[in-house]
């Protein structure tokens, strides 16, 4: 019992990777200031190793008093990690989230709406009611009209729950609104289900809309393409199934 105790004991106390990185660096930034300072005066007189050192046991009991938690220095933030070194986001290859958003100019009744913060795609919602059947298609209309920035397109893509409970999906997905497009947004709906009609109502969230940055080509002619890997394989030419090595077969 005190054997499997003591191997609790040591288990806890193993430092982390995130720790022993920091740990690293800090012994690192302690070396190259050591050499930085040698003999060099600053603030009127000789820092010596000591000053150094007494600095760090400093910094050191006021991030231990942080206990690990989110500190702020300068609008810069910082992360103090169990009494180590206090290390940015950066160092730990923290994802920076940031939302970026675009005001687009919209004339609707019902708005496109996120469902969530940070979902790719708005709800489109239908502004009629529609029936139809099986392998039958239909455009419905939504209302929407929008004034999209130059530099910018949207695509009307389907709802993944449409699809998978109903069969129903959009013919022409993604289809593409321009930046110049000033009329209603209607979603070719089709329903691929051979036996069971769908019943679309006024109201019913029927598409997305994902708004994205594109890009205008200058398409130049030439004799010949660079060489790739792929060269002109398409339409399945890496194969449907896959090895227990990972290879297409």
């Amino acid at each position: 019992m005190r054997g499997h105790l003591a191997h609790l004991v040591r288990e806890e106390t193993r430092p982390t990777r995130v720790e022993r990185l920091a740990v690293d660096q800090q012994h690192r930034a302690r070396h190259d200031e050591r050499d930085d300072h040698d003999g060099v005066e600053q603030d009127g007189h000789d820092r010596t190793d000591d000053d150094v050192e007494g600095q760090e046991d400093e910094q050191r009991r006021g991030e231990q008093q942080g206990g690990g938690e989110e500190h702020r220095d300068g609008g810069e933030q910082t992360f103090a990690v169990r009494g180590h070194a206090t290390i940015r986001p950066d160092f730990l290859h923290y994802p920076r989230h940031v939302i970026q958003t675009l005001e687009v100019p919209v004339v609707a009744e019902h708005v496109p709406r996120y469902a969530h913060h940070d979902d790719a795609g708005a709800d489109l919602v239908s502004t009629e009611a529609v029936v139809l059947g099986p392998g039958e298609r239909a455009l419905v209309g939504t209302g929407v009209r929008i004034a999209l920035p130059e530099g910018h397109a949207a695509f009307v893509v389907p709802r993944s729950g449409l699809a998978a409970k109903h069969g129903v999906t959009v013919v022409n997905a993604p289809g593409t609104v321009d930046a110049g497009y000033r009329g209603e947004i209607r979603v070719a709906l089709l329903n691929t289900d051979r036996t069971e009609p769908y019943a679309v109502s006024a109201g019913d969230r029927i598409a997305q809309l994902v708004v994205v940055p594109v890009v205008r080509a200058e398409f130049l002619p030439v004799e010949e393409l660079p060489a790739s890997v792929r060269g002109t394989g398409g339409f399945g030419s890496t194969g449907h199934a896959h090895t227990a090595g990972g290879a297409a077969s």
